[in-house]
């Protein structure tokens, strides 16, 4: 059960995140405009987190592969 919950950590910060912030807008806490700003950065750092790891992943296989 662990390890299914540390494959999609950061796709279950997002949704929670996402849950929370429609709380606040259905709720009045928060405005449209500032809803859709919050969710356009949600998206955005989601994409950037995934495109480092890979990143990051595929520098990790560079370096074991010099020194085989």
């Amino acid at each position: 059960m662990l390890n299914f919950l540390i494959g999609f950590r950061k796709f279950s910060l997002m949704i929670l995140i996402t849950i929370l912030l429609t709380v606040f807008l259905i709720t009045g806490h928060i405005p449209g405009p500032d809803y859709a700003k919050a969710l356009g950065i949600i998206a955005s750092a989601f994409c950037a987190t995934n495109v480092g790891e890979h990143l990051i992943n595929m520098g990790k296989e560079w370096v074991k592969s010099l020194k085989k």
